[in-house]
């Protein structure tokens, strides 16, 4: 799996030109999966807090491209959105969802873990895993 970011203290993403805190500063807010194209798509949104940067986007995406395994906790669609506790890797063969593998110890075929309270999780494997910030639409004038 290929992806433009890396994972840093299991709760942020992060790249040459960004840092987005996922545990602290945004909410999973929505999936979108397309099987035909394999293509899903999770979304973020900025939470409210004094402690938010006020240029940091307010949407930010997932996109992951010829997704090939997708695994959702069962109670996951019982709320409406989840703040994240953890992001990590598993083995394709590890169902011991008790730990994770940091950044660093994972490699090309590990599955993306996403752990969210309440213990539901988002489990994906993809070729290509890219990270898109949505920019609010221009207000229309009536």
């Amino acid at each position: 799996m290929q992806k433009n970011f890396e994972i840093d203290n299991s709760i942020a993403i992060k790249n040459v030109n960004y840092y987005y805190d996922l545990h602290n500063c945004y909410d999973l807010i929505g999936l979108e999966l397309n099987w035909r194209i394999k293509h899903l798509v999770i979304r973020f949104n900025k939470v409210q807090g004094e402690w938010i940067k006020a240029d940091d986007p307010h949407v930010i995406e997932m996109h992951f491209n010829d997704v090939s395994y997708l695994e959702i906790s069962n109670g996951f669609f019982l709320k409406s959105k989840y703040s994240i506790d953890e992001i990590g890797f598993k083995k394709p063969g590890d169902r011991n969802y008790d730990w994770l593998l940091r950044e660093d110890q994972s490699d090309l075929n590990d599955h993306l873990f996403l752990r969210m309270e309440g213990n539901e999780y988002l489990r994906v494997f993809s070729e290509l895993i890219r990270i898109i910030e949505v920019k609010p639409a221009p207000l229309k004038h009536l």
